[in-house]
């Protein structure tokens, strides 16, 4: 409009002058007319896609740690987990069709992220779980039998070192509860019969005839300490 453009900046600043003054002239609202905009709950339509994306996440989390125990499977048949040949064959078995249902699973893996269910993300990793789930019932009745054939507690904590993943499973731990409980009671009664011992031969340990008395009664006495700690250890490590 051809209007100097000092005169139209100093327009706006004698407006906004205006506006201020006459709204500091008005009292302030008190604060019970103020309302409280609450915050939407965690199932709200506001949250749908974050909750999806959180949900995929721990998907991710727990595919990721359910090939990391059952990897240990392989390790544990090559050294001889649990040195009978029918049971070591079962546990092949198992990882072999777990290898088959991870393969399946890796078909998805750039769409593991993608929150679409036409992705088939979703549904194949149902699948993936129902088969984990069969295979870790497998392994208990496995891991069962297991230790009903150790004849000593040092061989049933030995055993459960071995698979020390896959037993840490919170379904496979949950069914074996009864089986700890039975290991830990007799853990204990072992160190009791072991504290008898040890008073009863504190005076004169036995030891090899080769010997010095001093370093034979050390040697005893280390003896007897690694009889305990090592089981224990085992046990807190589970």
């Amino acid at each position: 409009l051809g209007l100097d453009p000092s005169y139209s900046q100093a327009s706006i600043n004698a407006s906004l002058l205006s506006l201020t003054a006459s709204q500091a002239d008005k009292p302030m609202p008190p604060l019970s007319c103020l309302t409280v905009s609450p915050w939407p709950k965690r199932n709200s339509e506001t949250f749908s896609r974050l909750n999806a994306v959180t949900e995929r996440c721990h998907d991710v989390l727990d595919l990721i740690q359910t090939v990391q125990h059952f990897k240990q499977l392989e390790v544990a048949t090559h050294c001889g987990g649990l040195g009978l040949g029918s049971l070591d064959g079962l546990v092949r078995d198992v990882h072999e069709e777990f290898l088959k249902s991870l393969d399946k699973m890796k078909q998805y893996s750039q769409t593991a992220l993608v929150i679409d269910e036409q992705s088939g993300f979703e549904q194949q990793f149902f699948s993936f779980r129902s088969t984990v789930k069969k295979l870790e019932q497998q392994l208990v009745i496995v891991l069962e039998r297991s230790l009903e054939l150790c004849s000593t507690t040092g061989s049933q904590l030995w055993l459960l070192e071995v698979f020390q993943g896959i037993s840490s499973r919170k379904f496979i731990k949950d069914s074996l509860r009864a089986q700890y409980s039975t290991l830990v009671e007799s853990l204990v009664s072992e160190v009791e019969e072991l504290a008898e011992t040890f008073h009863s031969q504190m005076d004169e340990p036995p030891f090899a005839h080769h010997l010095p008395p001093v370093s034979g009664a050390l040697t005893w006495l280390y003896g007897v300490k690694q009889r305990v700690s090592i089981p224990v250890q085992r046990l807190e490590a589970m």
